[in-house]
């Protein structure tokens, strides 16, 4: 049967045909350096204090002999965002003498210190800040400033006296 049996010159082809060749490396490659790592981003040096202010509304302090009510806002120049805001109130004593009693965490005056000393609480909020004490104060001369101070430990410059360029710093009476 020729059909069963194979052509042998058709095999002598097959047979003749070399197996593919594998590629041969010229010169082993050095092995691959990694790719460098991407860079982590600069840490934020933030040496910019942050600045405050009595909120520029129409009554943004109310004042009564039951209750004081502060009302401002506070922003971040630098990179640190805004940590807190702190508000002293002092009533002033002996006239002209410089001394002062400044409002406590509590609620109550303190001792008699020096205007220059002041005692800071925290307000209420910070980009938006508040602060609210009620109760039974004397009158006379006081005064009120604030202060905010940022996440990298900057505060903002005290003020002790009001300064027309200066809107954390009022003086104000109750009678």
């Amino acid at each position: 049967d020729p059909a069963a049996e194979p052509d042998p010159a058709h095999t002598e082809e097959r047979r003749a045909d070399p197996p593919p060749a594998l590629p041969v490396p010229a010169d082993p490659a050095p092995p691959a350096t990694p790719a460098p790592l991407p860079k982590p981003p600069k840490p934020c040096v933030d040496r910019l204090a942050p600045r405050s202010s009595f909120r520029p509304t129409r009554h943004p302090i109310q004042v009564t002999r039951g209750g004081i009510h502060f009302r401002g806002i506070a922003w971040d120049r630098g990179c640190g965002k805004l940590d807190r805001v702190t508000v002293a109130i002092a009533r002033r004593v002996g006239g002209g003498t410089g001394l002062c009693r400044y409002l406590q965490a509590t609620g109550r005056l303190g001792a008699v210190v020096s205007c220059r000393r002041p005692t800071y609480v925290r307000a209420r909020g910070k980009a938006s800040w508040s602060f609210r004490r009620s109760g039974a104060f004397p009158p006379g001369t006081w005064t009120a400033r604030i202060r905010a101070v940022d996440r990298a430990g900057n505060a903002e410059k005290k003020v002790l006296k009001p300064n027309p360029l200066s809107r954390n710093f009022v003086t104000f009476k109750i009678r």
